[in-house]
């Protein structure tokens, strides 16, 4: 690898994505967590039981994220809202684990589909006024 190892090269990575604005970085985690439904999916449907497994455990460590980045004190009513929703998608993914319904993986992703539409809209005029592009109030993404 002309003397970078793989360790450097994600380590890389990650300073990348820390220089991303809050909001793209919400949109990112949706994004990942759409590819991991989508595997968890087709997996399900493949009857492939530790591959779906390890594809919806990545699906929760997002959520789990994503949840652990509300600000709870300052988001008031749509953080709470937001945390109840991350809370019911993960009951349904181990509903999933438990029934191995592909159905289940398509409702998640309908779901959390919606809501990267959401931030990704949030996101583009933030994006455009890069003085405006501070994760809104109840969610904090520090580095």
């Amino acid at each position: 690898m002309n003397g970078s190892s793989p360790v450097r090269a994600l380590g890389a990575y990650g300073r990348g994505i820390d220089t991303l604005p809050p909001l793209e970085r919400v949109v990112l985690l949706y994004d990942a967590a759409l590819r991991f439904l989508e595997e968890a999916k087709r997996a399900a449907e493949a009857g492939e039981i530790e591959r779906r497994f390890r594809a919806s455990e990545r699906v929760r460590e997002i959520v789990r994220t994503l949840d652990s980045a509300l600000d709870r004190e300052r988001g008031g009513e749509i953080a709470a809202r937001l945390a109840r929703l991350y809370g019911y998608v993960e009951h349904r993914l181990t509903a999933l684990n438990i029934r191995n319904d592909p159905a289940i993986a398509e409702e998640l992703s309908e779901l959390l589909r919606t809501l990267r539409e959401a931030w990704a809209r949030i996101a583009r005029p933030a994006a455009a006024a890069p003085s405006r592009a501070a994760a809104p109030t109840g969610v904090r993404l520090s580095a």
